[in-house]
């Protein structure tokens, strides 16, 4: 069938059995003007076409307009407006047997239906409340998961940021009180030929420290203010570059616009698609670069590694899983392009007020 065909029936019929509860007025005017109609034209027709099987219009709009009593309230109207015809047409001794058998024959057809569009329509309201209820517990459903996710992520950036303050309060001092006490321990052994094999332990010691501090700073980071977005990517570059590729961070756009939980969401991407990068495509070059507009900040993390196939892509491993929900919590959208041998682009768009 014709989808404009199917359109058009299902708009008629909801309009037919669509409760009249917006106009009640204009609704029995409409049946008292079809109810005329037809009685009308049954008049006229006379002997020849009985039009009675047309009253079922007004019966049906009646029903489903108004319920089960205003459709037998029309079947009244409908008979009586029928006996009134025949005995002008007949006169009262002439009526024929036929007619009044055909009157009881169209008055049972006519409770009959609307008995049977009362039920549909009862069963079509508890259909639709069901529907409706089922929706508001799969909405309830979906924030409260929503809700849980949130939590689960505050309560993982909690626990990061306990385990940084650990290692920055804890390790990072025990590091650097060891590294003094190497250090004393060359200035003892003065020229002797151990004291450059004991230089080369406090240099191995405040290295550790480094990367210490480096490795609580980043778990540290559960909000970052927007002013310092560009500046944490730009350390996030130059340290992925310390593994011998190239890695190169580019910004552009006036200052950014969101709150520093969303930057540190946008961070966390960056950081997740450069570990993905490093630790599965084998690139030679990665490239971050921000780029701030009116109404989006756009972050893009490109590298020329190996790619993916589609296959993967739309199996979406955990770090594609964690950058979508992350960009999901944040109200932002993740994309990504990529291609066997061609290299990932990771392409997040986060709407932010425009600067005045």
């Amino acid at each position: 069938m014709n989808p404009d065909r199917n359109r058009f029936i299902r708009w008629l019929i909801g309009a037919c059995l669509r409760p009249a509860v917006s106009d009640p007025k204009a609704a029995y005017g409409v049946l008292l003007a079809l109810f005329g109609a037809v009685a009308v034209a049954n008049h006229f027709t006379g002997l020849i076409i009985s039009l009675t099987i047309c009253y079922l219009v007004p019966i049906v709009l009646a029903t489903g307009w108004f319920g089960w009593k205003s459709g037998i309230g029309v079947i009244v109207l409908s008979i009586v407006a029928r006996i009134v015809d025949d005995l002008i047409v007949y006169r009262p001794n002439h009526v024929p047997i036929r007619t009044w058998w055909g009157l009881l024959a169209s008055t049972i057809m006519f409770l009959f239906i609307v008995g049977l569009l009362d039920a549909l329509l009862e069963f079509q309201r508890e259909l639709e409340a069901k529907v409706d209820a089922r929706t508001n517990e799969l909405r309830e459903s979906v924030l409260e998961r929503g809700r849980l996710e949130r939590e689960i992520l505050d309560a993982g950036a909690r626990e990061r940021s306990a385990i940084g303050r650990e290692l920055h309060d804890e390790l990072g001092q025990h590091l650097t009180a060891t590294a003094l006490a190497a250090q004393t321990l060359v200035q003892q052994l003065g020229e002797r030929p151990e004291a450059s094999k004991a230089q080369a332990i406090v240099r191995w010691i405040e290295e550790g420290t480094d990367k210490a501090r480096k490795l609580a700073r980043g778990l540290l980071l559960e909000e970052i203010e927007p002013q310092r977005l560009a500046k944490e990517l730009r350390e996030l570059a130059l340290s992925a570059g310390r593994g011998g590729i190239r890695a190169r961070f580019g910004s552009r756009g006036p200052a950014v616009a969101v709150e520093g939980s969303d930057c540190a969401h946008l961070f966390r991407i960056a950081q997740e698609a450069v570990g993905n990068a490093l630790r599965h495509a084998d690139p030679e070059c990665i490239d971050i670069t921000l780029v701030s507009e009116e109404h989006e900040l756009c972050l893009v993390i490109q590298d020329d590694g190996r790619g993916f196939a589609a296959s993967q892509r739309e199996g979406e491993g955990r770090g594609l899983h964690i950058m979508r929900h992350r960009a999901k919590l944040i109200g932002a959208s993740l994309d990504w392009v990529t291609a066997p041998g061609e290299g990932t682009k990771i392409i997040c768009r986060l709407p932010q007020a425009p600067t005045l």
